[in-house]
């Protein structure tokens, strides 16, 4: 089952708040590859990687100067990918937890 990034954000009543911005740290095990418009997509990218469909956002997370939209990606576009995934969650779910401390849960 994947990860769910909402978790840590979801209320007791079953409310998601605003999931903040948490960059994804570069590491010297990250992989890199290029973007082919009309071929590439998150999930396909996350898959290749991860074996689950389920990140790209962790993708797009670690790449902040790509923009939102996937159409909206140049051609040949440099796209780091996480790795390995345990590593990169790992780091996520402890830059969450620093956030809420500072944010003070908000």
């Amino acid at each position: 089952m994947s990860y769910s990034r909402y978790k840590s954000f979801t209320g007791d009543d079953g409310s998601v708040k605003t999931v903040p911005f948490i960059p994804i740290r570069e590491q010297s095990t990250d992989k890199y590859t290029y973007w082919k418009q009309g071929f590439s997509r998150m999930d396909l990218l996350s898959f290749r990687y991860y074996q689950d469909a389920n990140y790209g956002w962790l993708i797009m997370q670690a790449n902040p100067h790509l923009p939102s939209l996937e159409f909206m990606i140049d051609n040949n576009e440099k796209i780091r990918i996480p790795f390995p995934l345990e590593s990169a969650i790992a780091q996520y779910e402890n830059d969450i937890k620093v956030y809420n401390e500072v944010e003070g849960g908000k």
